[in-house]
């Protein structure tokens, strides 16, 4: 009898270790598959040698988190394109506006996009907007200096208001159903020295540099 019982006990043991290893390892890949794409170091943004392009601007956003982030992105949703001094700023969200980002591209001769550079940030939803910068270098003829000064609108904000250090100004009207903003400098780089955001012409935003 005793022995039976013992025999029982041992099973038992051994169950629960097994199960306890089982759900522990779904667990860590679970929290492997949602880790916020902030914490992972892009691989040599911008130095890679690999040529990294596609004529579709969502799926070049895809490609371009695979590569420097080893990540699988889904909902991709481009929500802004702007073609300056031949190149193009694009802006888009992630997985239902849980992330927010911005991509430089430059098109080949084959008439792809070819990634330039490319940058994600997490959503912050205490914030009424999220503000993030991206420096640069443009690829072309001239090489020139470039800023991105981009956002995620979280809350009711009908213009961004964009204050540099010499008194000039840069206003961004928005509509009612517009996720982000995006405002792109070629050659004047310099940070602004502050970033409102309105509503009826009362500020419900600011950040200061």
């Amino acid at each position: 009898m005793n022995k039976r019982i013992f025999l029982i006990t041992t099973l038992l043991l051994i169950l629960v270790v097994y199960y306890t290893f089982i759900y522990t390892e779904k667990s860590s890949n679970e929290e492997v598959d949602t880790i916020m794409y902030e914490e992972l170091k892009p691989k040599g943004m911008v130095t890679t040698t690999e040529s990294i392009a596609d004529k579709n601007l969502e799926k070049l956003v895809s490609k371009g988190i695979d590569y420097f982030y080893s990540r699988n992105p889904n909902e991709i949703y481009i929500t802004e394109i702007s073609n300056i001094e031949g190149g193009t700023f694009t802006s888009f969200t992630l997985q239902q506006g849980s992330y927010y980002g911005v991509m430089y591209s430059v098109k080949n001769s084959q008439g792809e996009y070819h990634l330039e550079d490319i940058d994600i940030y997490k959503t912050n939803l205490k914030e009424a907007i999220n503000v993030s910068h991206l420096l640069g270098d443009t690829n072309g003829d001239v090489k020139q200096k470039y800023r991105i000064i981009s956002g995620k609108i979280n809350d009711k904000v009908d213009s961004v208001v964009i204050f540099y250090p010499n008194s000039d100004y840069t206003e961004i009207e928005l509509n009612d159903n517009q996720q982000t903003f995006m405002y792109v400098n070629v050659g004047y780089v310099e940070a602004p020295k502050k970033i409102i955001g309105n509503l009826n012409d009362e500020e419900v935003f600011s950040i200061v540099y």
